[in-house]
């Protein structure tokens, strides 16, 4: 059996700006031209499944026109006679207070299964699929488990699945979790790689998500496969993006780039604030990397620390637009007299931040672990992993 692997699709996603713009629309496309590509790919190649491991939709609240957009692509599918596989991801998340999302009414079309652990008294169970609902399903000989989004919670669900996991089945996770390391590891989401051990040896493939460019995590016998966002959600990504096919009869995994949008991205590191020195710059880089038609050209400026760039940054990325890209994004950042703009060690907002809490009397040798809470608690919404991290930074300033 062949399977496509993807997570993260955010169709549907509408990007800041104005809903008139051609930027806005451009975008809004995007997302359903990627996954659609994805989708041509697996017909052409003849594809048996598609994991999606969550993610399917930007948001819970969905507008007609991204459905019918979402609900047609699954039909092709469908009507290919590709099986879809699915789990929930912390866009498409169900609350307990919810009877059923989007994604219940495509399983409902028979567009897709989507596989949902139980709990029973306090335990997880993942009770096999008896067609409307199950978190296990089993389909030519190999076993499928999903455990969607869970936040806080994720080592406890890998922990209690590990426990009913026979090494001698053929046993394929499929997961909305990324793999923590220093920058992520008190983002909501993400776990360690220990806390997989559970499932080590006992899984032909880990299909995870969440994080946005492509992954390959080992354990001990086992592997966790993250394929990545196949479209920028944030243009500050960076990374390959794509999907995976898997096939289980050889247990050969080849990775595939998605299709999407060209993005150039550039840096400027001036000694000045000078406005006639970044003109001279930009007008080097404009020569060295040509703007193609439609694409987003973004520019990194790095300036010393301290000082001002003295110029109109709409002006210039205007100038870049009429040179045909769809989008022109031009940042400006402080650099330290060590940093480097390429390797994005500059003067940031966590910087200041870090610099202003360092001086405080009572946190100043905490400042670490505070601006860290404040920029995690700053990029989510579910209330239980905000109390987690609130948490956590009581435990490392108590100690």
């Amino acid at each position: 059996m062949k399977i496509l692997h993807c997570s993260d699709l955010h169709l549907g996603r509408k990007v800041s700006g104005s809903i008139y713009s051609q930027y806005f629309k451009a975008r809004y496309e995007d997302y359903f031209s990627s996954f659609r590509a994805m989708v041509d790919f697996a017909i052409s190649k003849n594809i048996d499944m598609v994991i999606i491991s969550g993610d399917i939709f930007d948001k819970k609240d969905l507008s007609p026109d991204s459905l019918e957009r979402a609900e047609d692509i699954f039909k092709c599918l469908k009507d290919a006679s590709i099986k879809v596989i699915a789990i929930e991801g912390n866009h498409d998340r169900l609350f307990d207070f919810e009877n059923s999302s989007w994604l219940d009414y495509l399983k409902d079309k028979n567009y897709m299964i989507i596989l949902r652990p139980s709990i029973k008294n306090g335990k997880v169970f993942f009770e096999p699929w008896d067609g409307k609902t199950g978190g296990m399903v089993e389909i030519d000989g190999v076993k499928f488990y999903g455990i969607g989004y869970q936040g806080i919670n994720f080592p406890e669900y890998i922990e209690s699945l590990g426990q009913i996991l026979d090494a001698d089945d053929r046993n394929i996770v499929v997961i909305h979790a990324g793999v923590s390391d220093q920058q992520t590891l008190i983002m909501p989401g993400f776990v360690e790689l220990k806390d997989f051990s559970p499932l080590d040896g006992k899984c032909l493939y880990i299909a995870s998500g969440h994080a946005h460019q492509k992954h390959i995590y080992a354990l001990e016998k086992s592997k966790i496969f993250i394929p990545g966002a196949p479209e920028y959600w944030d243009l500050s990504e960076s990374g390959e993006k794509g999907f995976f096919i898997y096939d289980t009869n050889d247990g050969s995994v080849d990775f595939f780039e998605s299709k999407r949008r060209l993005k150039i991205e550039k840096t400027i590191k001036l000694e000045t604030g000078n406005a006639d020195e970044f003109k001279h710059a930009f007008s080097k880089m404009i020569e060295e990397k040509p703007v193609e038609t439609n694409c987003i050209y973004m520019v990194n400026v790095g300036i010393p620390f301290g000082t001002f760039l003295d110029i109109n940054i709409n002006e210039f990325e205007n100038e870049i637009e009429n040179m045909g890209a769809l989008k022109g994004k031009i940042t400006v950042r402080q650099l330290s007299d060590r940093a480097r703009i390429d390797d994005k060690d500059y003067i940031d907002l966590y910087d200041i931040e870090n610099s202003i809490v360092s001086k405080d009397e009572k946190f100043g040798k905490h400042s670490g672990s505070v601006v860290e809470a404040i920029d995690a608690l700053k990029k989510i919404t579910l209330q239980e992993d905000a109390f987690k991290i609130i948490d956590d930074l009581f435990n490392k300033i108590t100690e």
